[in-house]
């Protein structure tokens, strides 16, 4: 897009519709790769955030489970996953009380 936006500041003109969908694929793909860093960026903030509350304990309702732990919703906010050993055998609906450890 920038190679674009200054080939137009410059009065050159793209006449190349290849080059155009190159320029185009490369955007999409770094606009995908800053999402994905940006998601990883937010996940490893929270496991910061929580690291600090680790023995505190939380109300929060399950809403997934998986093989290793399952996803909790505090009442305050999201945090997920979490280990939970037993979490397959309780239901996804029950309000449980939860430490974090």
């Amino acid at each position: 897009m920038h190679r674009l936006l200054a080939a137009t500041l410059d009065h050159e003109v793209y006449s190349n519709e290849a080059e155009i969908r190159e320029i185009a694929e490369e955007c999409s793909l770094n606009e995908r790769r800053a999402a994905d860093a940006e998601r990883e960026l937010v996940e490893w903030k929270k496991a910061k955030f929580m690291e600090s509350l680790i023995g505190d304990e939380f109300d929060g309702l399950i809403i997934s489970t998986a093989r290793y732990g399952a996803f909790v919703e505090l009442s305050t906010l999201f945090v997920g996953p979490g280990p939970d050993r037993d979490a397959a055998r309780r239901s996804a609906t029950r309000t449980t009380r939860l430490s974090a450890s």
